[in-house]
């Protein structure tokens, strides 16, 4: 009896030659994330990989809406980010998204956000660069 063929609209099921998101540095919970979605890692990496390609120009958004004084924008760019990233459990994202977002709120001046904007980038820099790795099976080593 032939086996049966994948159901296209599911998802990938892992690929046992790829690197495992484990090998991310601390900045990354990949049991959370990957609770998320099933457990299945392929996609999981996918979901990454798309999340920092998505938010790469937050600093552009968050810029945007301050030089507009658009308080509430400018804190829910923050916070939309900070929650997906928790979904992903990549905590160090989220962890620096949220004081953003909190910075916005509690109208914190422009020197303050400017830092946190700075931590935000930093934070998603440091999650595309392991994701990056993890696609291409490059070795990770800790992130500063």
């Amino acid at each position: 009896q032939a086996a049966p063929s994948p159901d296209p609209t599911s998802p990938p099921v892992d690929d046992p030659t790829s690197p495992p998101v484990d090998d991310l540095p601390s900045r990354l919970d990949p049991d959370a994330g990957r609770a998320a979605v099933g457990g299945n890692d392929k996609l999981y990496r996918r979901l990454l990989s798309n999340f920092c390609d998505r938010h790469a120009d937050l600093a552009s958004q968050f810029e945007s809406a301050r030089v507009q004084r658009d308080a509430v924008a400018a804190a829910g760019a923050a916070g939309q980010v900070a929650r997906t990233a928790a979904d992903l459990g990549a905590f160090a994202v989220e962890s620096a998204a949220r004081a953003l977002a909190d910075g916005c709120v509690a109208g914190a001046d422009g020197a303050t956000l400017g830092a946190l904007a700075a931590a935000v980038r930093h934070e998603l820099r440091a999650l595309a660069d392991g994701v990056a790795r993890v696609s291409s099976g490059e070795p990770l080593r800790p992130l500063p």
